[in-house]
């Protein structure tokens, strides 16, 4: 058994589409954006999916922002499960990369969805 662990692919950010407080800079983008040189500067990566990797006794693998290439490189590694991190504000490319993921579903099993608390 195989399992991919993924975020969303890159790129994000106003600059491809998406609201200005979405990026990889959760505090400075969304919860600090105000305090200007008090904003802390940071990307923050999901490492839930590495601790939930960390705690499965399949080989996993854990993508943090791929790109489209690199998330259909490891699909055609035929994983038996994906799961998939996102939010709200990134919706949009969650379903990009569930269409992906769905693109040849006959290599593996489906996966279920799981919307990180707000």
């Amino acid at each position: 058994m195989k399992v991919l662990l993924t975020s969303v692919c890159r790129p994000i950010g106003a600059a491809h589409g998406d609201a200005p407080s979405v990026g990889y800079e959760v505090l400075h983008g969304q919860i600090t954006r105000d305090q200007g040189i008090f904003s802390p500067r940071s990307t923050n990566h999901t490492f839930a999916l590495d601790y939930i990797a960390a705690n499965l006794e399949a080989l996993t693998t854990v993508l943090h922002y791929p790109s489209h290439a690199e998330l259909i490189r490891e699909l055609r590694k035929a994983p038996t499960f994906v799961g998939i991190s996102f939010n709200l504000s990134i919706f949009q490319r969650t379903k990009e990369a569930v269409a992906m993921v769905r693109s040849d579903a006959s290599i593996f099993r489906q996966l279920g969805y799981q919307q990180a608390p707000l």
